[in-house]
């Protein structure tokens, strides 16, 4: 029985070390975008699946970029407001009104970025954490070679294995 099984085990000494990887805990079906989609594609589905965050991905899953909420607000603001301190003499919406004017022009292909930060489904949980803590991510894409299989997100570790 598995009791006796658990008592031969403790009889013997004996420990099991089970290592908690990304497969353990991953939702599989994160919403991606393709590179030809509108900018105002990729708001909608931040806004609707209220995400900050979206896999780049080709029309055979592979993954060739990201995105986040983020890179789309900074496209709406001009390269001179990088350099200065701040905007408080801004009081418009200018900024934001440029970018929603333009969404439907603009294509995810012109703001997403190289993917800088993946795992595998085997990639240890604490391995990831220590990754998102070291370069201030939020997200990892899970691949299985170039495939896209999932979005690992920090919140995913404090809900299903802080928590959870």
């Amino acid at each position: 029985t598995p009791h006796d099984f658990v008592e031969i085990l403790t009889a013997q000494d004996v420990s099991l070390i089970k290592i908690l990887t990304v497969e353990d805990i991953l939702t599989p079906g994160y919403p991606t975008i393709h590179p030809q989609q509108t900018i105002r594609e990729l708001t909608d589905l931040f806004y609707t699946q209220r995400l900050t965050y979206a896999p780049v991905v080709d029309d055979h899953a592979h993954l060739v970029g990201e995105i986040s909420l983020a890179d789309v607000l900074k496209a709406g603001f001009p390269d001179y407001a990088t350099q200065m301190g701040d905007l408080k003499f801004l009081r418009t919406f200018e900024p934001l009104e440029r970018l929603v004017e333009h969404e439907e022009k603009l294509l995810v292909q012109e703001m997403m970025k190289p993917v800088s930060f993946g795992c595998s489904l085997s990639a240890s949980v604490v391995e990831v954490t220590f990754e998102f803590l070291q370069k201030g991510r939020r997200h990892c894409p899970v691949l299985q070679g170039r495939q896209l299989v999932g979005v690992l997100s920090i919140m995913d570790i404090l809900s299903k294995v802080i928590r959870g």
